[in-house]
């Protein structure tokens, strides 16, 4: 039944595209994301560099949030660049963004759909982590969302080791950390902040790449 209300959203979707009307996917965890999260952090005077990790056709007005700030958009799949900010788009994997952004230059970094989407490998998930703390400014905020479903969750989040380098921040329009945004798919955002040192990387295998993530 889930999946057949999802199919239906997405050709409703798809109809508004094709005239040429703003399109989002209907959903408990997109409005928390569109309705609250992003205009947030779009209102605040330190957000001046955002860096958004995937992309799609439902994220392409994102950049229309933040009109005071750089809106840079990373996605390792190049058919999903056509979708990428018109400012600043990079064809990579997250675990390697520090090769391609300077150190400290982000305030923002939102990584939704990512995890158990593609980012499914425990030591790629680890090198993301460390990768975004590198390109993160000194109490920077990371905004993690994934569906916490088992065939979404390859390993529980909360045990990367790179988490060591991040602080749960409290998201101020909601007052928690952690939120949940219902639906089927139970999606959850979390808040961190860049802060403290990483613990030792775990020891990982020859550099590879991500397959083209998939998202909900």
């Amino acid at each position: 039944m889930a999946r057949w209300a999802w199919m239906r959203r997405v050709a409703l979707q798809t109809v508004r595209r094709a005239l040429g009307r703003q399109a989002r996917i209907d959903t408990p965890d997109r409005r928390l994301l569109e309705d609250v999260i992003l205009p947030h952090y779009g209102a605040r005077d330190d957000v001046r560099c955002v860096l958004f990790v995937g992309t799609h056709w439902y994220t392409v007005h994102y950049p229309q949030y933040f009109p005071a700030a750089r809106f840079l958009t990373l996605d390792i799949d190049p058919r999903q660049a056509r979708h990428g900010s018109p400012g600043g788009h990079l064809v990579a994997s997250v675990t390697e963004v520090d090769r391609h952004l300077s150190a400290r230059c982000v305030d923002l970094v939102v990584l939704n759909g990512v995890f158990g989407w593609g980012l499914d490998r425990r030591e790629d998930a680890e090198q993301a982590l460390q990768a975004i703390h590198a390109v993160l400014r000194d109490d920077g905020e990371l905004v993690v969302g994934w569906n916490d479903v088992p065939s979404r969750r390859p390993f529980p989040f909360g045990e990367l080791r790179a988490l060591s380098g991040y602080e749960k921040v409290v998201f101020p329009p909601l007052g928690r950390a952690v939120v949940l945004s219902g639906g089927d798919n139970a999606h959850r955002f979390e808040f961190y902040r860049k802060a403290g040192t990483l613990m030792p990387a775990p020891t990982l295998p020859g550099a590879h790449g991500l397959a083209p993530p998939r998202r909900d």
